[in-house]
């Protein structure tokens, strides 16, 4: 049975997360958001100037074949977990274990965390992580994407699986379960969110989830069908904006950004060691 952490009643934390993978979750085939030179170095900058630390979750075949995509890591200096190795594979003791070793050889780092690929994480995934060591599971959406999804009863804090792996969820606006990615903030754009972040708040622990191409001009945007397109469209090139509005609404409300691995050391009881 899963079981709920305890978060101490002041405690504010906000993680900012990236997932590296190919363009738009692989529906293109390529992985070019990294040609945008000017956009990667003002996604740096943001991030530099505002403190923020970046915990990247990544495909770990990238990284094996893109030598950009781990320059570019190290130069964030970003703590690097697992996104899968492939980002679809179908073989998860394979992938859990080939992504592990390629991300430990290219990131000599502290515990590694797993994300699963579109937010659908399973009961072997969690099993398998937990055997391997995976210090925590970061891949559940408490919300509702139709036919993908429907999390809607589980928890919006951490917690721990029945296996004991610590679930780090993602942050969604209370009441109303509305996911906040920055790919949402765009989609539906700042004003919305403000307003309901604002009435309802957000969880004391908010895992905020991003990609490449909410900050890069990605040429394999063209790729894309036609409805993706459209929606992906939508304030296409203000996601360092938006971010930046985010960040500030969580400073108000005295959120702390860290990384995750900090989070996971924040909320273990006293005596217990990491993974």
């Amino acid at each position: 049975m899963d079981q709920t952490l305890t978060i101490p009643a002041t405690l504010r934390l906000a993680a900012f997360t990236l997932d590296v993978e190919h363009d738009y979750g692989s529906r293109t085939g390529r992985f070019e958001a990294l040609r945008d030179a000017a956009g990667v170095e003002r996604l740096q900058s943001f991030l530099g100037r505002r403190g923020i630390p970046v915990s990247a979750f990544a495909v770990s075949s990238l990284l094996d074949q893109e030598p950009a995509a781990v320059e570019f890591l190290r130069a964030l200096r970003a703590e690097v977990h697992s996104h899968s190795h492939t980002h679809g594979g179908e073989e998860t003791e394979k992938e859990l274990m080939e992504s592990q070793d390629i991300i430990r050889r290219l990131f000599p780092q502290g515990p590694i965390g797993y994300r699963a690929p579109h937010g659908r994480v399973d009961a072997e995934q969690v099993q398998t992580a937990k055997r391997l060591g995976y210090a925590f599971s970061s891949s559940v959406f408490p919300s509702l994407r139709p036919g993908v999804f429907n999390n809607l009863a589980s928890p919006l804090t951490p917690y721990r699986h029945a296996n004991g792996l610590v679930e780090l969820p993602f942050a969604v606006v209370r009441g109303v379960r509305l996911i906040v990615s920055v790919s949402y903030i765009k989609l539906f754009g700042w004003g919305l969110f403000e307003r309901l972040m604002g009435r309802f708040g957000l969880p004391p622990v908010a895992v905020i989830d991003s990609h490449l191409h909410d900050f890069l001009d990605t040429p394999s945007y063209r790729l894309l069908p036609a409805p993706l397109r459209l929606a992906w469209g939508v304030n296409r090139m203000r996601g360092i904006e938006f971010a930046g509005r985010l960040a500030d609404f969580l400073a108000r409300r005295g959120y702390t950004f860290v990384t995750m691995n900090e989070i996971v050391r924040r909320l273990q009881p006293p005596g217990e060691g990491g993974s």
